[in-house]
This record gives structure tokens, C-alpha cells and sequence, in this order.
């Protein structure tokens, strides 16, 4: 990891392997968001957690990552069906929090918190005072069946805090 690199596009959350019918491929919002960015001519930087095995390098070709040591990598098991993907989370690295960022990268003006097994908590949004901070929300709005380690995942809900869909009302007049 090359500290030094002055980001201008910092991306946090994990790095996941998804089991795909072919073996495993990279996924995860975080390697999408940073990959994205550069080749939009950004300089992006990437904090993750994943385990010593993965070479998370190779997913992440010019782009520095800082690697949060974890004794495993989040690894989702995708299961195709005709008009139907189900997951399972196989197992969840650990979280992430604010003090994993390295000082150099901390203002970074544009931070994209991508989590994928609720894994950033709040403080993390609170510690990027001066930049503008985005958020892929889908790893906090999913459910799990049980623990991290071979649990299912449940469907996508909406939270009754989370504001609802809006329906534009029409009506009609007669003249």
C-alpha cells in the first residue's frame, strides 16, 4: 500500500470473493466504486478487510488498499435460478471503523462507504467531516438468517425508519 498517494476517491468496505457456477470472482460495491473511479480519472484509494490469503492487489491494479487484518475474507455463495439470484454469506471479515483509515487518506474530498455485511458503523460517516460522503446502502439494509458463517441471506426490506417510496398522486379535472 502506497500511504503516500493522496486520494481523491476513497472507497471502504469489504472486498468480497462470490462463489459463481465458474469458481470465485471479486465483488463487492467497494471494488466496483474504486475500479469505476479510475477509470473516470480519479485517483481512488481503498480501505477493506479481508484475510492474508487474498490478494487483494490484484483486484485493485493501481489502486493503493490499506488491508484490515481479518481471519477471513466475506465471501458470498451466489446461486443462479431462472429469474432469481439467492445468496448466502459464507463468512463476514471484520468490521471496519474510523481509526483503520490511514491518516493520509482521511481527506480524501470524496468518501464512498460501500458496506455489504453491515460491516462501516455509524462513526465512520461522522469521521469524514470535510468530505463529501456517499453511501452504497444495500449492506445495511439486508437481513441475515443467523451469524456470519454459512447463513442465509434473507430478501432486501424496507426499515420503517427508512423514508418509503413516494407515490406521485394524479387527479383528474374536467372542464
Amino acid at each position: 500500500m502506497n500511504r503516500r498517494v493522496k486520494p481523491d476517491f476513497l472507497a471502504v468496505g469489504h472486498v468480497t470473493r462470490d462463489r459463481v457456477p465458474r469458481g470465485f470472482v471479486w465483488g463487492g460495491a467497494v471494488t466496483y466504486g474504486a475500479l469505476t473511479a479510475l477509470r473516470l480519472g480519479l485517483q481512488p484509494a481503498v480501505v477493506t478487510s479481508a484475510s492474508s490469503d487474498l490478494d487483494v492487489n490484484s483486484a485493485f491494479v493501481g489502486i493503493p488498499a490499506h488491508v484490515v487484518p481479518s481471519d477471513v475474507t466475506t465471501t458470498v455463495h451466489n446461486q443462479y435460478r431462472p429469474k432469481r439470484r439467492s445468496q448466502v454469506l459464507e463468512s463476514a471479515a471484520d468490521p471496519i471503523s474510523f481509526p483503520d483509515v490511514p491518516d493520509e487518506w482521511r481527506s480524501a474530498p470524496t468518501v464512498l462507504l460501500c458496506p455489504v455485511a453491515g460491516e462501516i458503523g455509524t462513526e465512520l460517516v461522522q469521521g469524514f467531516s470535510d468530505s463529501l460522503v456517499m453511501a452504497s446502502l444495500h449492506g445495511w439494509l439486508r437481513t441475515w438468517d443467523g451469524l456470519a458463517g454459512g447463513i442465509g441471506m434473507a430478501r432486501m426490506f424496507y426499515r420503517t425508519s427508512m423514508p418509503q417510496p413516494h407515490r406521485a398522486r394524479t387527479s383528474k379535472t374536467r372542464t
